[in-house]
């Protein structure tokens, strides 16, 4: 697989933690690159840039000043340097974040949120250092002059910079002041962007309006938008030479036509700010993350959001591959090709050994047909079939009295009559209840100096049934006793 093939979308968020994503329609394949290990609340991705125009390296800016690169053809960072400006005049070193970096002919250019942007080379003599001001918010790369670079910040107002000699070549300026209060109109550059193929320049600001700019023209911009309560937190360039994609604090993307200065589209699903925009230069797709920590990508003319994932950490950049596209081009696994390539392989040896060794199959098989032959044909004994489906008939719970008990109980007079218990409360020894049971009950252990058992059907004992008998001869003999007296009492009258 090539590396362009592996991934088409790369992430930076807080922690440092850095992923790649390969997109398809309606799902992608995320992967974290950078170690948990290496993580800490001092290394946030704050700027992210492609290193040349192959795109196989990536400048990876940190929050503490460290400027990592990735490569994306040997999948590992090939190269970290430490980005912190100290002035040999004795100023006061760069503090602040990495707000902005590129490449310009074999050097590092790189700028802080303090002001100081350096153009790092080997020879530390042709290094240059530049002051773009205080409260630096963003420091862009012109793909149409390289040796072009623009900044801007809170009451920082956009400048241009010639990397070869280091000097200022534009300075924009303010607009009028408000007619209403007639005050100066505040300045805070969140981002800017360079249109493609051309020298103007588009900055979006924290205080609602979005100015053109044109270097040769003039110094004031050339069309001012209005965007009243909505502040601009990034920016970025379309595929079409006059339109701009702006994201703004509240959770939408707007898409500005800068010819006519109106608003020609809105991107709309944003739970949170939009923290990063990337456009494709030829395709119309868009890619954004925000801070509701989701990565989306719409269409650019149909508005359609083709693709939502959650990303787990709070997101700060975003890059494209110039290859993105949203066709699957899914490639066989290696260990499936390995897979594949074993069962060909088997397959073939069969087919090839086969007519080899032809007369050994038969004689095998003659030999099974054989031995079959010698086996007795008996009939197979029919095995009971249990239907798991008809539930099981539960048994009856018994009744045993205890002969053993010196209380008396009541009987059934008959097999059909219903059994009334008199039994004391108090009493635990009377009956004992044998649980229900599926199937033979174990037998009732015999006691010692008992021959007789409790017959478990009537729920009745054989000593009781043979006091009966005996209480029923007692009564027949007192009857005769009684009519011999009766008969002698006769005979005397």
């Amino acid at each position: 697989m090539s590396f362009k093939d592996d991934f088409n979308l790369f992430i930076g968020a807080d922690y440092g933690i850095f992923k790649g994503c390969k997109a398809f329609h309606g799902q992608s394949l995320v992967k974290s690159i950078q170690s948990i290990n290496h993580l800490s609340k001092e290394t946030n991705v704050t700027a992210m840039t492609w290193g040349d125009d192959k795109e196989e390296d990536i400048l990876i800016g940190l929050s503490n000043q460290v400027v990592k690169t990735y490569d994306t053809k040997g999948k590992a960072f090939s190269f970290s340097t430490d980005a912190k400006v100290v002035p040999k005049d004795g100023a006061a070193p760069s503090s602040g974040s990495i707000c902005g970096l590129t490449r310009f002919d074999g050097a590092l250019v790189t700028a802080t949120e303090s002001g100081h942007i350096r153009v790092m080379r080997y020879n530390e003599d042709e290094c240059i250092n530049i002051n773009a001001g205080q409260n630096l918010c963003k420091m862009r790369h012109s793909k149409t002059n390289p040796n072009i670079i623009g900044s801007g910040g809170l009451e920082n107002e956009l400048k241009l910079w010639d990397l070869n000699t280091g000097k200022n070549t534009f300075l924009a300026k303010n607009v009028p002041n408000d007619q209403r209060l007639q005050t100066r109109v505040k300045v805070w550059v969140t981002d800017h962007t360079f249109l493609p193929n051309s020298q103007k320049v588009v900055v979006g600001s924290r205080y609602g309006y979005v100015r053109l700019y044109d270097p040769k023209a003039q110094r004031k911009p050339v069309v001012n938008i209005n965007v009243p309560d909505q502040a601009i937190s990034c920016i970025a360039a379309s595929n079409s030479d006059d339109s701009v994609l702006c994201g703004l604090a509240k959770g939408d993307i707007v898409k500005f036509d800068m010819r006519n200065g109106k608003a020609s589209a809105h991107y709309k699903g944003f739970y949170g700010a939009v923290s990063a925009i990337a456009c494709h230069p030829t395709e119309p797709y868009i890619a954004s993350v925000s801070h509701d920590r989701f990565l989306r990508v719409h269409h650019l003319t149909t508005k359609e959001l083709v693709l939502k994932e959650f990303m787990v950490t709070r997101m700060n950049c975003v890059l494209m591959r110039t290859s993105f596209s949203l066709d699957p081009t899914i490639k066989a696994e290696p260990e499936q090709e390995k897979r594949g390539s074993k069962r060909v392989a088997s397959d073939d040896l069969l087919s090839d050994g086969q007519s080899d060794n032809e007369d050994q199959l038969e004689e095998l098989f003659n030999a099974m047909e054989e031995s079959t032959s010698q086996v007795p044909d008996e009939p197979c004994k029919k095995s009971r079939k249990v239907d798991l489906n008809t539930p099981l008939k539960k048994a009856s719970s018994q009744l045993v009295v205890n002969p053993f008990s010196n209380k008396k109980t009541s009987r059934p007079k008959k097999a059909n009559d219903s059994v009334k218990e008199t039994i004391d409360n108090d009493s635990d020894d009377d009956i004992m209840i044998v649980s229900e049971s599926i199937g033979n009950a174990p037998a009732v252990p015999d006691q010692e100096g008992d021959e007789s058992e409790p017959d478990e059907a009537d729920g009745e004992s054989d000593e009781f049934g043979d006091d009966d008998e005996d209480d029923e001869e007692e009564n027949d003999d007192e009857e005769e006793s009684d009519d011999d007296e009766e008969e002698d009492s006769d005979d005397d009258k």
